[in-house]
């Protein structure tokens, strides 16, 4: 099967998490946002500005997702928390993305074996957001699956491509379909581009990225 017009670029570039002490050291919402900009050294009418009131905006709206469990990571020890907090014990977690493995990006491939499914639906996906540190946008939606797809490009490159299957979309943002071509309350599928993580159990096994034959 052929897939054109896909992008898995970084959505987010130049950000770094910084230690959790330092972030909860600085306000998170909309209500100190003329405090954060000036922690933070942003211009107040700058690009940069509109993406800190956006992000927040986004983290303290109430889901529109039937079922979803949603919550804003400022550090790495944030997310984690989350994740066991949904998903349960660490020590049976690993976070998966998609990942170039082999060659450059391109925008036309071919799927080169059956997707690998993740056991249960039970998965964490987060997503970056424009923030002058790195934040991750997280959530857990019921009857959502996840796959690994085998990928080659054109011109040769291997891709381990991480996408996602939403059963029930009912409530999903219009939006939303109108980017994907797609019809509402149908099964929506979608790739993830490569700075987006996918928190799953830890019995799944990536063959791509392990170096084994599927």
């Amino acid at each position: 099967m052929e897939i054109k017009g896909v992008s898995f670029a970084g959505t987010i570039t130049g950000n770094t998490f910084i230690p959790r002490g330092e972030a909860d050291s600085i306000p998170f919402s909309s209500t100190k946002l003329n405090q954060i900009l000036d922690r933070l050294s942003v211009a107040p009418e700058s690009e940069a500005a509109k993406h800190v009131e956006e992000t927040l905006r986004l983290c303290e709206q109430a889901s529109h997702l039937e079922g979803e469990i949603k919550f804003c990571a400022t550090s790495l020890e944030s997310m984690i928390d989350f994740v066991i907090s949904v998903l349960g014990s660490g020590d049976n977690l690993k976070v998966i993305a998609t990942t170039v493995i082999d060659g450059k990006e391109e925008t036309e491939y071919k799927i080169t074996a059956e997707a690998m499914e993740m056991p249960g639906d039970n998965v964490v996906i987060c997503h970056p957001m424009p923030y002058p540190y790195t934040v991750f946008y997280c959530h857990e939606v019921k009857a959502t699956k996840a796959y690994v797809v085998p990928l080659v490009g054109k011109l040769g490159s291997i891709v381990s491509a991480v996408a996602v299957c939403h059963k029930n979309t009912a409530s999903l943002d219009p939006i939303i379909f109108k980017m994907l071509k797609a019809r509402p309350g149908s099964p929506l599928c979608h790739f993830l581009h490569k700075d987006h993580l996918v928190w799953v159990p830890n019995n799944y096994l990536n063959p791509m990225l392990h170096g084994e034959s599927s």
